[in-house]
């Protein structure tokens, strides 16, 4: 093992049932969880296309911080806090 384990999350709200705040929601309730039951992982990444403003935006409200971006994609990175 290099000592920095990832683990890269993702999801998806069906049209019927976004803009309800439930991928802000779940987000919130599964980063402590996480934070609590998975010791073997320092860091979580996620990912969004540069059009999706409502998830970039989900992403930076749970302490994600850009880490990279192309003309295709943003990525995000996130401390598993221990």
């Amino acid at each position: 093992s290099s000592g920095e384990e990832i683990l890269s999350i993702g999801y998806w709200i069906h049209t019927d049932y976004r803009r309800r705040g439930l991928a802000s929601k779940t987000l919130s309730n599964f980063i402590p969880w996480l934070e609590s039951n998975t010791a073997q992982y320092n860091e979580l990444t996620a990912r969004t296309k540069p059009e999706n403003i409502a998830s970039q935006k989900i992403l930076l409200s749970n302490d994600f911080y850009k880490n990279k971006q192309t003309d295709s994609m943003i990525y995000f990175r996130r401390p598993i806090s221990k």
